[in-house]
């Protein structure tokens, strides 16, 4: 599982399966919860340990898919 966050300035984020978005895991996470996410000011981002904030307004929109492995 995977999920692709596109920026409105273009740029993209992609969280692979060990990913965490304000803590949760992302294989955890419904696509309902994440339009709730999206609706805050700020999500927390945790990708290869390390943790950055995004503020959502920045957020065009966002993919969820399954990585090939």
């Amino acid at each position: 599982m995977y999920i692709e966050i596109y920026t409105v300035n273009g740029e993209s984020i992609r969280l692979e399966d060990d990913a965490k978005i304000n803590g949760l895991s992302i294989q955890h996470i419904t696509t309902e919860e994440m339009k709730q996410l999206f609706e805050e000011k700020c999500i927390e981002l945790t990708k290869y340990d390390l943790t950055y904030f995004v503020n959502t307004a920045l957020i065009a929109y966002f993919q969820m898919g399954h990585a090939i492995h």
